[in-house]
């Protein structure tokens, strides 16, 4: 994985969490590709959201080293692609070690947020006193200043600083809810978002609200629901490639995971009638859907997910868990048990925390025989 530099020309949809944003990749040929994307996916901090176009870092990952330029895939490892589905360019070498700082105020947004609905009320609080604030500073300027020149300059001045202070708070609100939801994977406020976006009159909410939806039963092992969710989502001929893909990838995971009798000739036939335009995450589907099915169904070793790397909790959590099954199918019970134990304090509700502790007490038994 290496680092690609990319200019954000555009944020829009801030009042839509976590608010959209588009950025501009050139090419070795000095061709511009736009990609537009939740903001959380460009990392953009509150002052350059302010003073756009700014440029940014994105993950990519590197196909072929072709000299003094390289063939990158964007779509790994978190699905950036442009709107009509590319995510292969060839870029020139410029590539940036220094990794994207963090941002103390949204700890201090976060302070005693126990939920997303929390976390919205205080967003939403915060605007209206900033509001206000700006309505009654320009009453007292217009009560108090008799000269219109000036005071024409201090009402700019304060509408200046209100939308500074609007973005502030929205950057902080943004980065608040992607650490909720995202890296502290708290399962409440996911389904607190999941029915605020559901409520959206903008079809792109309702279609993430669909696929977050798939996402949150896929994480807590109702894969019947997941299945059920993405059929009826995939049936919107308006969607974009980019969910119909993710949707399609979920599908048959959930799939796999729900059924035990799965043979391997009926998921080949499945894999060959999977129609994923990426060809990225066709590969990584169909690399995951085997090992999903070597380790839960034929029980036989996989090392597919021995090397993959996730920011995000759950996938991270994801990987230890199928690391120790398969740690635990080649007979390595101490690493087995070093994995599963990684899940031990997570929260219940998870699909792989629930079978971590079956599959934990299962080998515990085998080695104390």
């Amino acid at each position: 994985m290496v680092e690609c530099k990319v200019s954000i020309v555009e944020a829009f949809d801030l009042d839509q969490f976590p608010g959209w944003g588009k950025a501009i990749l050139t090419d070795a040929n000095g061709v511009e590709h736009a990609f537009v994307d939740k903001l959380p996916m460009f990392g953009l901090e509150d002052a350059e959201v302010i003073s756009l176009p700014v440029e940014r870092i994105i993950n990519v990952e590197v196909v072929r080293d072709l000299g003094d330029v390289v063939e990158i895939d964007t779509s790994v490892p978190h699905g950036l692609e442009t709107e009509d589905g590319n995510s292969h360019f060839v870029v020139r070498k410029r590539l940036d070690k220094n990794s994207i700082r963090s941002t103390n105020f949204i700890e201090i947004f976060l302070r005693n947020i126990m939920n997303y609905v929390e976390l919205r009320k205080k967003y939403v609080l915060y605007r209206y006193v900033a509001i206000v604030f700006a309505v009654i500073s320009i009453l007292c300027i217009a009560w108090m200043v008799r000269d219109t020149t000036f005071q024409i300059l201090l009402i700019l001045l304060v509408n200046v600083l209100l939308f500074l202070i609007m973005l502030f708070i929205k950057k902080s609100y943004i980065g608040a809810g992607t650490k909720l939801l995202h890296k502290d994977l708290d399962l409440p406020s996911w389904r607190q978002y999941i029915e605020h976006n559901k409520k959206s009159n903008r079809a792109i909410m309702q279609t993430d609200a669909s696929l977050t939806s798939v996402s949150y039963s896929y994480m807590t092992g109702d894969f019947k629901a997941a299945i059920k969710e993405a059929t009826e989502t995939l049936a919107n001929t308006k969607l974009k490639p980019k969910y119909r893909d993710l949707l399609k990838s979920y599908l048959i995971r959930s799939t796999i995971l729900t059924r035990p009798d799965l043979n391997r000739e009926e998921l080949d036939d499945m894999l060959n009638d999977l129609t994923i335009t990426d060809p990225m995450l066709a590969d990584k589907t169909k690399n995951t859907s085997h090992a999903l099915h070597d380790l839960t169904i034929a029980h036989k070793s996989n090392d597919y997910f021995e090397d993959l790397e996730n920011e995000f909790k759950y996938q991270k959590l994801e990987i230890s868990y199928y690391q120790a099954l398969n740690a635990n199918i080649k007979g390595q019970v101490n690493k087995s048990n070093e994995l599963f134990s990684k899940l031990a304090h997570e929260d219940q509700e998870l699909y792989i925390v629930k079978k971590r502790l079956k599959n934990f007490y299962i080998v515990k038994i085998i080695n104390d025989s």
